[in-house]
């Protein structure tokens, strides 16, 4: 039996903004960001399960909106290999928003 895991909402008292929701073979994600307090480059994001989902239920990412670069990559590239249609939406979502 495959492990399910569960999707931890931050805390919009520590900053966290929800963007964006997405569903997935019957799976609501949701998008939140935080700005990083030592620059405006760059914003930290984190994809979250509604409830429990099989694998992986959070995938953290970082996003230099000037550059187009990507952080914690690693979680961006399991996003791809196992998740590709939400990858997609992700990837299309930084996409529109790159200055």
């Amino acid at each position: 039996m495959e492990r399910s895991h569960l999707g931890r909402i931050p805390p919009v008292e520590d900053g966290w903004k929800q963007v964006s929701q997405f569903e997935n073979d019957e799976q609501v994600w949701m998008l939140y960001k935080k700005p990083q307090a030592h620059t405006d480059e760059w914003t930290t994001y984190k994809l979250v399960a509604k409830g429990r989902a099989k694998k992986k239920a959070n995938y953290w990412l970082v996003k230099n909106h000037k550059t187009g670069a990507v952080g914690f990559a690693n979680d961006f590239l399991l996003l791809q290999q196992y998740r590709p249609n939400l990858y997609k939406f992700v990837n299309q979502y930084f996409e529109s928003i790159l200055v």
